[in-house]
């Protein structure tokens, strides 16, 4: 049996056992002995200087790290702004994951505490906190962080890691070249899994019942053999998240083995397999478009598709009538053919345009008048992915003073996505037709619906990853010689090589009509509007009785199914079968050979009161790529061609220096300098120039103080990071460039420009048209402070603290389309067919001429808006965070063996919009800026944890037993919160509160 097949009996299993741990330990008394966290090593291994000993840290306090050099170095002599979250903090905070971890450090953002829905094309939102939680966070308010495994890149980022098998987790903030060249700007965030502990045996089983029927089991067993000398550890994971929005589910199963050989006292060789199994159909988290208050508000509007009439959006309604719909088996419309760029022959009602032309996005629903947003999942993304990782280490001690270490990582992801309505057109509609187009009653009329475009629904890819590197270590120490020369101080230089190649396949899929109905245009099936469908999902309630009694998740093909459509050349309704299929849209391949050496020197001068860092690195990614896009116009179907081109290459230097001052014991000053790049395949701008790849550039400069005999530490932090050009993928100068510029230009104005005898000269080629090698880039500015402190006042007590600030501002957005601007649309300004009177109807509502069109729909808002964005911090940007976390352990007198803990978490306010500054343009009012000293702003947050629990020894002191509550975000209820004003003061985007949470969790060692 699957492990998804036992996932109920489990969950309810797993609630029975953890009640009653909870139960037997308030009848215990608490003269039980409490029992230590872990067994005692029974002798000490010594590990090679490519190898953190977590078992050196302190509480929330870790000693050492590889993220300054990769090679073991004092987090005290570290330049760079480094955290490593530690065992003893993933424990008592209960964090299982990159989200939980990142709503309690500085400067960093989860889906705890962010929403990451970032504006998609024109008018909505992206969901990427429902899509891809383990990605939608932020760092420094740049961007992501890249995430790695033992300092390999890893193509498991939308798995993320889990805490499972986890040793250690540290975050790099801002770009490290010697770490990850070609990294992310915002940082880096490395785990690392388990080892295979040679000098113990160690086993542990835990069990954890949440809120919501949450539910978690792990596993943890280490075996020694041969004397010492080889070791076997295997951990496992199964999950079952609890949501209380239904449909959701977020499943989880892993298991981890591990080796470890130490067949000569100078030779270890490591070996590890993990297989994780992930599926996925995230809450939405953020509410849907309202289009439901505007239809209200309107008065009510209603339509009769049988005569073509009625009022709509842009007027009356006449000659508009769905003349082709889907009847389901109770005998309504289920389906209606698309029609179209966006919307479907379906009469709804949607959003009237609201004045200005500066404001641009749908009203998302506020409130749960109409739905009860918590419990509902009402735009279902079903994703299911696998992940296969094999990695090979040797560490080897040559002399003394030299070693190295060769390693390597293979990786096999595969996915499988279902995507029934995309994000951003996400809305909750009024169906408006009194009757049906054949005239009988519409038995659905005031009822709402949900439409399921079927475009890009079925997502199917491939990747693998395959990493060989070897990195050697000199260490050469002077200060044992006499004389002068031992002034010369301690050495440490390091060289690494890296060798990566990494493949994909992605193919896409819409849900188009199954055979060859006559009354369809057979040329392009894939994209043809006309074979697509629009699925109306009716929710089972009305405005005035609202109801979600039929939501389910939608079935993926459409059977057999009655259709009725008018046939013109009989002049009658006429009756056939309606079924599906999956259309191949777009299959997208790519291959990558990524070399990359560097060369880093460390030095320790004055008894180690100065150590310095310089590091050298060279990169370079050679790639090709290939998409199939165009379609057979004899079959209508997509033509696969998996010729790959011949490989670009783009290629790069990077550097990274700094050092430490220990002026004194309890003082020292630190200084560092890094930069990276993303080793991208080369974009074009709009002319088709080619973009330098995304870099970034970072400086960290701050002090430490050491106090309390090493009981206290203090770092505190500035820094400034410029990222330049970050791909804007999806908003409005990228869709600008991509798809209508070149659509005017190569469709609409020759058409225009024939009415008036001239001929027009294409500035666009044809491949250029929705070529999504086109981009658009803009660059990041940040600056900010970072203060964390730990704090062990008794060996019972531990505590961890950090206060963080952030700015992060856009600058030089969208710089191919400015000079397009500039050089190109004054040409097509003085043409005789920008305001003349021949016109044309876009088919969206808009009919006119070009500059009309301009005026009035998305490219004039783009080109008329998109400047006055920079300047503008980052979405949802909070200039001040503090959060403190503490947890004490009684180990005599009455409470002996219980522990009590908590944290605070507070975060300032938000800006989530500007208001408009306008100006007359071209004798129209236009957005010219923002007006960022007045934002709009959503008031700061503060969040509370408790959780608290008991250890002993139980069955004659063999076995470990504990047990512990943890209670979240106390302070807050369900509620809605806006992530977005438009500038005419008006929320658009809200942000789905899921209030309190809580935790029982069991574990046994021994």
């Amino acid at each position: 049996m699957s492990a998804r097949a036992q996932c109920p009996s489990l969950r309810t299993l797993l609630g029975g056992l953890l009640m009653a741990s909870a139960g037997h330990v308030f009848a215990q008394t608490a003269a039980s002995g409490a029992a230590d966290d872990a067994p005692e090593d029974s002798e000490i291994v010594e590990l090679s200087p490519f190898t953190i000993n977590a078992t050196e840290d302190k509480g929330y306090r870790a000693t050492s790290t590889l993220a300054g050099s990769r090679i073991n170095t004092s987090l005290k002599d570290v330049a760079s702004s480094v955290s490593v979250v530690t065992a003893e903090f993933l424990k008592d905070t209960a964090a299982t994951d990159i989200n939980d971890v990142f709503a309690y450090m500085g400067n960093t953002e989860g889906t705890v505490n962010y929403t990451d829905a970032p504006a998609q094309g024109i008018g909505g939102f992206a969901d990427n906190t429902a899509s891809s939680p383990m990605t939608a966070n932020r760092v420094r308010g740049l961007g992501s962080a890249t995430l790695t495994r033992n300092y390999f890149a890893t193509i498991g980022g939308s798995l993320g890691f889990d805490a499972y098998n986890l040793d250690r987790l540290t975050l790099n903030r801002g770009p490290n070249s010697i770490l990850f060249g070609l990294g992310q700007p915002a940082g880096i965030i490395d785990y690392s899994p388990k080892l295979a502990m040679l000098n113990q045996d160690y086993n542990e089983v835990s069990l954890r019942y949440g809120s919501q029927g949450d539910a978690r089991a792990t596993f943890d067993f280490n075996r020694t053999m041969a004397d010492g000398k080889f070791a076997v550890r295997a951990t496992a994971l199964w999950a079952d998240r609890g949501y209380e929005q239904e449909p959701s589910k977020y499943q989880d199963a892993r298991y981890f083995l591990t080796t470890s050989w130490k067949p000569f006292d100078s030779t270890t060789i490591r070996v590890s397999y993990e297989n994780a199994d992930q599926y996925q159909n995230n809450p939405n988290s953020i509410t849907p478009i309202d289009q439901v208050s505007s239809w209200i508000a309107a008065g009510r509007p209603t339509h009769d598709p049988s005569q073509g009439n009625g009022t709509g959006q842009f007027g009356t309604l006449t000659g508009e009538s769905s003349y082709l719909m889907a009847m389901g088996a109770d005998g309504v419309p289920q389906y209606s053919f698309q029609e179209g760029a966006n919307g479907d022959t379906w009469a709804t009602w949607w959003q009237p345009w609201r004045d200005g032309v500066f404001v641009q996005t749908a009203l998302g629903f506020g409130d749960d008048s109409f739905l009860p947003f918590h419990q509902l999942n009402l735009n279902p993304m079903v994703n299911d992915r696998q992940l296969d990782t094999f990695t090979v280490e040797w560490d080897q001690e040559v002399l003394p003073n030299l070693f190295f270490n060769v390693a390597y990582i293979k990786e096999d992801l595969s996915s499988r996505g279902l995507n029934f309505t995309r994000s951003n057109e996400f809305g909750v509609f009024v169906d408006v037709n009194e009757n049906l187009p054949d005239g009988r009653t519409n038995t659905n009329f005031g009822g709402l619906f949900i439409p399921q475009r079927s475009l890009d629904n079925l997502n199917i890819g491939t990747n693998d990853n395959e990493s060989y590197r070897g990195t050697a270590t000199w260490q050469l120490d002077f200060t044992e010689r006499d004389g002068w020369a031992k002034w010369l101080g301690k050495h440490q230089i390091t060289g690494y090589y890296e060798n990566r190649e990494t493949g994909y396949e992605s193919d896409v899929y819409n849900e188009i009509r199954a055979g060859s109905p006559s009354y369809l245009w057979p040329a392009d099936r894939i994209n043809d509007g006309q074979w697509q469908f629009t699925r109306l999902r009716y929710l089972g309630g009305t405005v005035d009785s609202p109801s979600a009694s039929g939501l389910s998740i939608p079935h993926t093909l459409l059977g057999a199914t009655p259709n009725t459509y008018y046939n013109w050349s009989t002049n009658q309704w006429t009756g056939d079968v309606l079924e599906s299929i999956w259309g191949h849209k777009r299959r997208d391949l790519g291959t990558s050979e990524i070399t990359s050496s560097a060369e880093v020197w460390q030095g320790r001068f004055w008894n180690d009161r100065i150590v310095a860092l310089a590091g050298w690195r060279q990169d370079e990614n050679t790639e090709a790529r290939v998409s199939s896009t165009a379609i057979n116009s004899a079959t209508g179907l997509l033509i696969v061609d998996d010729t790959m081109p011949d490989p670009e290459s783009v290629a790069g230097d990077t550097f990274t220096w700094g050092g430490v001052f220990h002026a004194l014991p309890w003082l020292s000053f630190h200084y560092n300098e890094s930069e990276n790049f993303i080793a991208a395949a080369a974009n074009l701008d709009i002319f088709g120039n080619v973009i330098p790849p995304p870099s970034g550039t970072g400086k960290d400069y701050g002090f430490s103080l050491n106090l309390i005999e090493d009981k206290l530490n203090m770092k505190f932090n500035w820094y400034e990071v410029n990222q330049v050009n970050s791909r804007i993928s999806n908003t409005g100068p990228d869709i600008a460039a991509q798809w209508e510029l070149p659509w005017f230009d190569q469709v609409v104005i020759p058409q225009l420009a024939a009415q008036y005898g001239e001929t027009h000269t294409q500035f666009f080629s044809t491949a250029m048209w929705g070529d999504n090698a086109i981009e658009e880039t803009a660059d990041v500015a940040a600056k900010g402070t970072e203060v964390e402190i730990t704090y062990n006042p008794t060996p019972n007590w531990r505590i961890m603290a950090n206060v963080s600030r952030q700015e992060a501002v856009n600058a030089n957005i969208g710089a191919g389309l400015s000079q397009w601007i500039e050089e190109v649309l004054p040409t097509w300004q003085s043409a005789v067919w920008w305001d003349g009177p021949e016109t044309f109807d876009a088919g969206w509502g808009v009919n006119g001429n070009l500059q009309d069109y301009f005026t009035n729909f998305n490219s004039g808002r783009i080109l008329a808006t998109y400047k006055a964005e920079e300047g503008k911090p980052n979405p949802q940007i909070r200039e001040w965070r503090a959060n403190v976390i503490s947890n004490y352990s009684w180990s005599e007198g009455a409470l002996k063996g219980w522990n009590l803990g908590g944290a605070l978490r507070w975060e300032s306010e938000s800006a989530i919009g500007f208001r408009a500054i306008t100006d007359i343009v071209g004798g129209s009012e236009q957005l010219v800026a923002l007006d960022l000293d007045d934002p709009y702003t959503d008031g700061g947050n503060v969040y509370l944890d408790v959780w608290f629990g008991y250890s002993r020894r139980i069955m004659n002191d063999r076995f470990n037993w504990n047990v512990q509550v943890n209670l979240r975000n106390l302070t807050e209820s369900k509620g809605f919160t806006p992530i977005n004003v438009d500038s005419d003061g008006t929320p658009s985007v809200y942000r789905i509160q899921q209030g309190r949470t809580w935790f029982i969790s069991t574990t046994l060692d021994w």
